[in-house]
């Protein structure tokens, strides 16, 4: 059996009834919390535990906790970066627990709850740079409901806050949540869909929307879509990564014995590789990196680590960008976006794991 839940209230303060009892992930504003759309949640209801990985399974054991919630939860992160973006604030999220600590609280009630809160298996998240979550450690965290303007019910700030990567396209990580007291533990699976503007993530947005009824049949659905989507981006990613080394190589652009109409000198083919990959996107609605940034913003990256200068890795490979050679350049395009695919692919193949060891 699996019960799911789909959310599509978007951010603002919202009143606890609305929510549903899972964690959520909210940037911290100034009327409480916007909170990031979630686009599918699934609980595992046939042996939790065996779903858990290991160094979560023995963290529990740390605590008097006699039995697991676990659910699988799918967020879009992407309205959260573009408003954080735009106030100029750095990616921190945090994580939420207080639907499922206070599921019976009625409207306008307050309360508050000790737990003991912690994060591991991260895969593109870090700690933050004040209140931040605990990582493979617990931490006592007091999580609490308060009325604003004696109308709204708020989720107020706690101690698991999260930094995200922002040239990540999907992040993930999972969490523990046990009150103090009691013998319940809530564990989560989150998978955060960072950048879904693009073509690429928008198809693998959509496989996890097709999960959200949480039938058998839904469950099939996703993995289906899933793979399909992992596939499609892993194909498009990699005639990118094909075109761009051939360019900076000074070899033949065709591919599959096509001709190839588009520009021809090594840097112009990759602004314009990377251009395609936005194509059906309007740039200038989106503050935070699309796909094509993220991509370009980790290249420099990866050739500024090597290059002498001021500043972080960023900015030293992009003053160095037109200095170095041609052949180092191709190397640094298919180590990225390598990466890239065997992340989604990664993401895709636990996804699947999970699902398909007798969720129900």
């Amino acid at each position: 059996m699996v019960r799911a839940g789909l959310l599509r209230r978007p951010t603002g303060a919202c009143r606890a009834l609305k929510l549903g009892t899972w964690a959520q992930i909210g940037a911290p504003s100034r009327d409480g919390h916007d909170l990031a759309p979630v686009v599918a949640v699934v609980e595992l209801l046939s042996a939790p535990h065996e779903k858990i990985p290991s160094h979560g399974f023995d963290l529990l054991m740390r605590k008097p906790v006699e039995s697991v919630e676990l659910h699988i939860a799918a967020y879009d992160l992407h309205p959260v970066r573009d408003a954080l973006a735009a106030r100029g604030c750095p990616l921190e999220l945090e994580v939420l627990f207080h639907p499922w600590l206070f599921p019976q609280l009625e409207y306008r009630q307050e309360d508050s709850v000790d737990a003991f809160v912690c994060l591991f298996e991260a895969d593109g998240v870090g700690p933050a740079s004040s209140d931040s979550a605990a990582f493979c450690k617990y931490v006592t965290n007091k999580s609490k409901v308060t009325v604003r303007d004696k109308v709204f019910m708020c989720m107020e700030g706690t101690c698991a806050r999260i930094r995200l990567d922002p040239n990540r396209p999907v992040a993930s990580f999972w969490s523990i949540c046990v009150p103090a007291g009691n013998d319940v533990a809530l564990v989560t699976k989150h998978v955060l869909l960072c950048e879904t503007a693009t073509g690429i993530m928008r198809q693998i947005r959509g496989s996890y929307e097709s999960l959200a009824p949480g039938t058998p049949s839904a469950v099939l659905k996703h993995l289906e879509l899933s793979l399909i989507s992992t596939e499609e981006a892993a194909r498009r990613l990699s005639r990118l990564m094909a075109r761009c080394e051939a360019a900076f190589d000074g070899v033949g652009l065709e591919l599959d014995g096509k001709r190839y109409d588009g520009p021809t000198e090594p840097h112009d083919c990759w602004d314009d590789q990377l251009r395609l990959l936005c194509r059906t996107v309007d740039e200038t609605a989106h503050t935070a990196p699309l796909l094509n940034e993220m991509i370009r913003y980790k290249v420099l990256s990866y050739l500024g680590k090597d290059s002498e200068g001021d500043g972080d890795a960023h900015s030293r490979g992009l003053a160095a960008w037109k200095q170095i050679p041609c052949r180092t350049k191709a190397k640094a395009v298919h180590r990225v976006i390598t990466e890239l695919i065997h992340t989604l692919e990664e993401i895709s193949s636990v996804q699947a794991e999970l699902l398909a060891a007798r969720p129900f």
